[in-house]
C-alpha cells in the first residue's frame, strides 16, 4: 500500500494564502481592537477546521476499504473532536472570564479570521488533494493521524502566547 507523505513542502500559494489568512488576525488587534481571548479562539476554531478537512481526507482516501473508512471517520470525529473541545474549554476557562467574549468585535473578529482561515484551508485541500491528486497515494490511516502534530504544536503555541500575553498585559 503506497501513502501520501506524512509531511509535503507547502506550495508558495499555500504558503501564501496562510500567511494572508494569519495576517487577518494581527491587523485585527492592531487596529480593530479584537481581545486575546478573541485571537485564541480564532486558533481553537482553526483546529476544527483542520479537523474537518482531515475527515473529508480520510473518506476520500484511495487506500483502505469502505469498512476502513467508516470506521475510521466516526472514530476521528469523536477522538479528535474530544481533544478539540476539551482544549476550547480550557481556552475559555482561562482567558474568556471576562465580558470580551460577548463583546461585538470580537466575535466579528472571530467570524472574519475563520473565514480566512477556512478559505486558505480549503484551496489548499483543492488543489494539492483534490486536483493535484493526493487523494490517490491517501491511506485513511495514515491520513488519520496527519492532523495531530500540527494541533498540538498550535495547542501549545497558542496557550504559551496567551499566558505570555495575559502576564505582560
Amino acid at each position: 500500500m503506497v501513502s501520501a507523505p506524512t509531511l509535503r513542502a507547502p506550495s508558495v500559494a499555500s504558503a501564501l494564502g496562510l500567511v494572508v489568512a494569519n495576517v487577518v488576525p494581527l491587523v485585527g488587534v492592531l487596529w480593530f481592537g479584537w481581545s486575546l481571548v478573541g485571537v485564541m479562539l480564532l486558533y481553537w476554531a482553526e483546529n476544527g477546521v483542520v479537523g474537518a478537512f482531515a475527515l473529508l481526507r480520510i473518506l476520500g482516501a484511495r487506500e483502505g476499504g469502505a469498512g476502513q473508512k467508516l470506521f475510521m471517520g466516526p472514530f476521528f470525529v469523536v477522538h479528535y473532536g474530544g481533544f478539540w473541545l476539551g482544549h476550547g474549554l480550557f481556552v475559555v476557562s482561562m482567558f474568556g472570564g471576562d465580558a470580551s467574549l460577548a463583546d461585538s468585535a470580537t466575535m466579528r473578529g472571530i467570524v472574519e479570521g475563520l473565514a480566512a482561515l477556512v478559505v486558505s484551508h480549503g484551496a489548499s485541500f483543492v488543489v494539492h488533494y483534490v486536483w493535484g491528486g493526493e487523494w490517490k497515494a491517501a491511506d485513511a490511516h495514515t491520513e488519520m493521524f496527519k492532523p495531530y502534530g500540527r494541533v498540538v504544536l498550535l495547542h501549545i503555541v497558542i496557550l504559551a502566547g496567551g499566558f505570555g500575553v495575559a502576564a505582560t498585559g
